[in-house]
């Protein structure tokens, strides 16, 4: 059972490590693009805001990167 434990706290410390990596190393357009292809159907079925909340960017900033790959 501790092996088992261990080694999902080590997977999601993982996880957690990536993701604050991503959120201090990339630009917002760079942590955009690979969600809104990861994640296409997501992208048309939640709010704006709370996409921006999760790429860790201001929804108005979210609202012009958008026009602007368009």
């Amino acid at each position: 059972m501790e092996y088992l434990f261990r080694k999902v706290s080590e997977k999601e410390y993982l996880i957690k490590e990536k993701r604050e990596y991503e959120l201090l190393a990339y630009t917002a357009k760079e942590r955009y693009l690979p969600f809104r292809n990861d994640y296409k159907s997501l992208t048309e079925r939640i709010p704006k805001y709370q996409i921006a909340n999760y790429l860790g960017i201001d929804p108005s900033s979210l609202n012009r990167m958008i026009k602007s790959l368009a």
